[in-house]
C-alpha cells in the first residue's frame, strides 16, 4: 500500500514541476533569471520522475538509487541557485550578513561531497561505513538549513513593495527546505529515513509548485514575465480540477464498494451518479466560472484583464452584425460583461424635457422612471466622469461622495454601478448595471476598463441619437417638402378657376364650355383631396402601379384648352405605360404645361408630343413640353432654375421646376432643359415605361388655332 502512496505522491510532484517548467519555457522574457528557474524546475520534475520509476518498477538496480540521490542533491543546489541570484543581482549585488555567506560556503561544499560520494558509487562501489552513512544526513540536514537561511535572507532584504512578488517564492521554497530538514533530522536521530514521511515528500513539493508560478508571473523587480492566455489557463485549472474532483469521488466509489454487502453497489452507484450531475452543474455554471476566473487573476497573472480579449469582446458585443438587438441594449450588455453583471439598463438626454430617459433594460424587471438633467446625481456624474458605486456612494472606489440618490433607485434590488456615459464635454446617458454572478472586489483595473469601454460606448450613443435626430429632421423636411409641392398644386388649382371665372363670362351659356367646367372642377376636386393624402403620407411609393400617360395627358387637355387655345398636342395611338402612380405623373404634367402657358405670349404656342424611345428592356417615356416664350440663359438654368423658393414670378413660389426634378427622379427617370432666349424652352421628361409594348410613332391627335 505504501508503494501506491509513494508512486502517486512522486508522480504528482513530476507532473506539477513540468507544468511549470513548460509555463517558463513559453514566456516570451529573455531575463537573467528564467533560465535557473527553469533548470530548476526540469530538475526537481527529473528527480520525481525517477522516484517515481523506482517504486512502479522495483525491479531496477542500485543504479536508480544512486541517481536518484544525485538528481535530489542537484535539485536542492538548483534552487539555492535561484535565490542566490536574486539575491545577488536584485538586492544591491550582496547578501545581507556574513552568516549567509557562512551557510552558503558550508551548502556547497556539503553538496560538492555528496554529490562526488554519488558518483564515485555509481562508477565504483559501495560505501559501507555507518560513519559515512551519518556524515550523508548531517550534510543533507546542513544543505536544508542553508537553504532555509537563504529563503530568510531573501524574505527580508525584500522591501514592502516587492514582498508581495517574492512571498509565494519564499513560502514554496521554506516548505520544501523545512520538510526536507525534518525528514533528514528525524532519521539521523533514528538511524532511517521514515516510509510515510519520505512517500509524502513528493506530493509536499507538488503542493507548493503553484506557488513557485505564481512568483515567476508576479514578479517585476527579478520579472519573468509569463504571457500565457487565460482562457488556455483558465480551461486547464478547470480541466485540473475536474480531474482531481473524479479522482477523489472515484476514491470514494472505490472504498464503496468495499462494503461487503448488497448496499455497497447501490451507495456506489448513486454517488457516482450524484458526483457527475454535481460535476455537470458546476462545470455549467455561470457563478462557478465567475469565481475561477476571479482566482485565476488574482493568483495567476500580473493584471487583472487581458485588455486585447477584453476590447475584442467589447467591440463584438457592442457591434452585433446580425442586428437582432438593439444598440441600446447592446450597450448594456457590453459594459455588463465586463463585470461579469447579468442585468443593466440605459438612460438617454432628452432635450425637449431636459432629463434622462430609460432607452432600454436588460433583466432589471421594474419600470424605470426618468432622471431630471438637473438632479444632483446627474450633476456630478457630469463632473467627475467616473464610476459611481450606488451601495457604497464612492466614484472609482476612491472618492466617497455624498449625494442625494433617487429613492426608487437607492431601494431598486439590483442596481449595484452608475457608469456615466462621456462623450466630448457632455453626458448623452449613464449606464446603470446590476450585481455580479459572483461576490467581486473591483479594483482601480476595473473602473479603468469600465471607464474606457464607457468612452466608446458614448460615442455609440451620441452617434445613435443624432441618427435619431437626423431622422426625424427628414421626416420633417420630406412633410415640408410635400406641403411646398401642394402649395404650388393650390395655386395651379386657383389659376385654373381664375381662368374659368373671366371665361364664363363669354361662354357661359355655352354647352361645351360648361361640359368643359365641370370636367376641370370635379379634376381639381380630385386632385385636393390627392394632396392631402400626400400630406398624410411621410414618404410616397410612386412604384405602386402603372399609369397610360396616354390617358393622363387627354384627361388635362380639357383644363388647359381653358386657359389657352394655342395648344398642340401629339399623342401615340396605342396606350403608354409609366411605373408610377398618377398623382406625381399628373404633377408633372401639369407643372411644365401651366409653366409653358404661362410663358407663351398671346401669338405663341406650347406644343406637348408623347413618345417612346430606346430597345427594350430599357424602353422610356418621354413627355416633351415646348413653348415659343422669351427662354432662358444657360447661367439661370445652371444656378436658379432648380433652387426652391427662388423665383422670377410675382405670384409664384420658385417650387415648380424643382418638383418635377424630384418627382422625375422619384420614378426612376430624369429631367432635361434646352432653351434658348427669344426662342422658347424644350422640358423633357424621361421616365421608365413598364411593359414591352412596341413603339408607337406620334400623330397629330389635336389641333387647335386661334
Amino acid at each position: 500500500m505504501i508503494e501506491q502512496v509513494t508512486a502517486f505522491s512522486y508522480g504528482a510532484c513530476a507532473a506539477a514541476f513540468l507544468i511549470a517548467a513548460g509555463m517558463l519555457s513559453i514566456s516570451r522574457s529573455q531575463n537573467r533569471y528564467r533560465a535557473v528557474l527553469l533548470v530548476a524546475n526540469l530538475v526537481t520534475a527529473l528527480w520525481a520522475l525517477l522516484v517515481f520509476a523506482r517504486v512502479v518498477a522495483p525491479s531496477i538496480d542500485d543504479v536508480s538509487r544512486l541517481l536518484i540521490d544525485l538528481l535530489e542533491h542537484l535539485r536542492t543546489i538548483a534552487w539555492m541557485v535561484v535565490i542566490g541570484f536574486i539575491l545577488y543581482f536584485a538586492y544591491k549585488r550582496r547578501f545581507d550578513s556574513a552568516v549567509s555567506w557562512i551557510f552558503a560556503f558550508l551548502a556547497g561544499g556539503s553538496a560538492v561531497t555528496l554529490i562526488g560520494a554519488d558518483i564515485y558509487l555509481l562508477f565504483v562501489g559501495q560505501f559501507t561505513d555507518v560513519l559515512w552513512l551519518r556524515a550523508n544526513l548531517i550534510a543533507r540536514v546542513l544543505m536544508s538549513v542553508s537553504g532555509l537561511l537563504l529563503v530568510e535572507n531573501l524574505f527580508r532584504n525584500s522591501g514592502t513593495e516587492v514582498r508581495w512578488v517574492v512571498k509565494n517564492l519564499c513560502f514554496a521554497l521554506g516548505v520544501m527546505f523545512g520538510y526536507d530538514f525534518i525528514l533528514y533530522a528525524e532519521a539521523f536521530l533514528f538511524g532511517r529515513v521514515d516510509e510515510q514521511l519520505f512517500s509524502a515528500r513528493g506530493l509536499v513539493n507538488a503542493i507548493v509548485a503553484p506557488l513557485i508560478v505564481v512568483a515567476s508571473a508576479r514578479a517585476k523587480t527579478w520579472p519573468v514575465d509569463l504571457h500565457i492566455s487565460r482562457r488556455l489557463v483558465f480551461h486547464s485549472a478547470t480541466l485540473l480540477g475536474a480531474g482531481g474532483y473524479l479522482i477523489a469521488m472515484a476514491a470514494v466509489s472505490y472504498y464503496l464498494s468495499d462494503f461487503d454487502n448488497p448496499w455497497g453497489f447501490l451507495l456506489q452507484t448513486a454517488f457516482l451518479l450524484v458526483a457527475a450531475l454535481s460535476l455537470i452543474m458546476m462545470l455549467a455554471s455561470a457563478s462557478v466560472r465567475a469565481h475561477i476566473k476571479g482566482f485565476i487573476n488574482r493568483n495567476f497573472f500580473s493584471y487583472k484583464y487581458d485588455y486585447r480579449d477584453e476590447w475584442a469582446k467589447f467591440i463584438t458585443s457592442i457591434s452585433d452584425r446580425t442586428g437582432s438587438i438593439p444598440i441600446m441594449e447592446r450597450v448594456v450588455r457590453a459594459l455588463a460583461q465586463i463585470v461579469e453583471g447579468t442585468s443593466g439598463a440605459v438612460w438617454v438626454y432628452e432635450e425637449e424635457d431636459d432629463a434622462y430617459h430609460a432607452a432600454a433594460a436588460w433583466n432589471m424587471g421594474e419600470v424605470l422612471p426618468g432622471i431630471s438633467a438637473r438632479d444632483e446625481l446627474a450633476a456630478v456624474m457630469r463632473t467627475h466622469g467616473g464610476v459611481f458605486d450606488l451601495k457604497e456612494k464612492k466614484i472609482d472606489g476612491i472618492e466617497t461622495v455624498d449625494v442625494a440618490i433617487p429613492e426608487w433607485l437607492a431601494n431598486h434590488r439590483k442596481a449595484w454601478l452608475l457608469v456615466p456615459l462621456i462623450h466630448v464635454t457632455g453626458m448623452p446617458g449613464f449606464v446603470v448595471l446590476g450585481q455580479s454572478r459572483g461576490p467581486r472586489t473591483l479594483t482601480w483595473e476595473d473602473f479603468d476598463l469600465l471607464r474606457t469601454a464607457a468612452s466608446q460606448a458614448a460615442s455609440y450613443i451620441a452617434e445613435e441619437l443624432s441618427l435619431r435626430h437626423l431622422a426625424r429632421a427628414r421626416r420633417f423636411e420630406d412633410f415640408n417638402r410635400q406641403f411646398a409641392f401642394v402649395i404650388h398644386d393650390i395655386k395651379n388649382l386657383a389659376g385654373q378657376m381664375t381662368l374659368i371665372l373671366k371665361n364664363a363670362e363669354r361662354h357661359g351659356d355655352n354647352p361645351e364650355f360648361q361640359k368643359d367646367v365641370m370636367e376641370t372642377i370635379r379634376n381639381s376636386v380630385g386632385r385636393m383631396h390627392q394632396m392631402l393624402e400626400q400630406l398624410r403620407a411621410t414618404r410616397r411609393k410612386n412604384t405602386d402601379s402603372a399609369t397610360d400617360l396616354c390617358a393622363l395627358v387627354s384627361d388635362l387637355t380639357r383644363g388647359w384648352r381653358l386657359r389657352t387655345d394655342r395648344i398642340r398636342i401629339d399623342l401615340p395611338p396605342e396606350p403608354l405605360f409609366v411605373a408610377g402612380n398618377r398623382e406625381p405623373l399628373e404633377a408633372i404634367a401639369t407643372h411644365l404645361v401651366g409653366n409653358a402657358i404661362d410663358a407663351t405670349a398671346e401669338s405663341g404656342e406650347v406644343h406637348v408630343v408623347l413618345a417612346e424611345q430606346g430597345p427594350p428592356p430599357h424602353r422610356q417615356c418621354v413627355l416633351t413640353v415646348k413653348d415659343s416664350g422669351p427662354g432662358m440663359d444657360p447661367k439661370f438654368i445652371e444656378e436658379k432654375l432648380f433652387q426652391p423658393l427662388d423665383t422670377t414670378k410675382a405670384t409664384g413660389f420658385g417650387i415648380g421646376a424643382y418638383q418635377v426634378r424630384n418627382l422625375a427622379r422619384e420614378l426612376g427617370g430624369r429631367l432635361e432643359v434646352e432653351s434658348t432666349v427669344g426662342q422658347g424652352t424644350t422640358f423633357r421628361v424621361f421616365l421608365p415605361c413598364s411593359n414591352d409594348r412596341g413603339a408607337g410613332e406620334p400623330v397629330v391627335s389635336e389641333e387647335t388655332h386661334g
